[in-house]
């Protein structure tokens, strides 16, 4: 598999040892696994209610290169359908959100 795809994340650990793993790869590779889970989930979601925008909120979101994995990956999974949004307030409403749920 090419190194760019989604099931290659945690590919080479099983041909390597830990030592020859950095830390740094393995926080990489399980935050692109949450980040395309999340976004796979949203944006199948919307889809199957028809929604046309998904609006994302919450302080990770805030972070270039998954900003660009989530709008490949809703893109891809609800073909065009749905755009994908990010407030510009997002780790504020994140914060709101988690006062108003307690």
């Amino acid at each position: 598999l090419e190194a760019s795809m989604i099931a290659s994340s945690f590919g080479k650990l099983i041909t390597k040892s830990r030592e020859e793993v950095q830390d740094k790869d393995l926080l990489r590779s399980l935050a692109v696994m949450i980040t395309v889970n999340i976004t796979q989930i949203s944006a199948l979601t919307a889809k199957s209610e028809g929604l046309p925008r998904i609006i994302m909120v919450g302080y990770q979101y805030s972070i270039p290169h998954f900003l660009k994995w989530m709008q490949i990956m809703v893109k891809y999974w609800s073909q065009g359908s749905v755009k994908l949004t990010f407030s510009k307030h997002a780790p504020y409403l994140g914060v709101i959100g988690t006062l108003l749920h307690d």
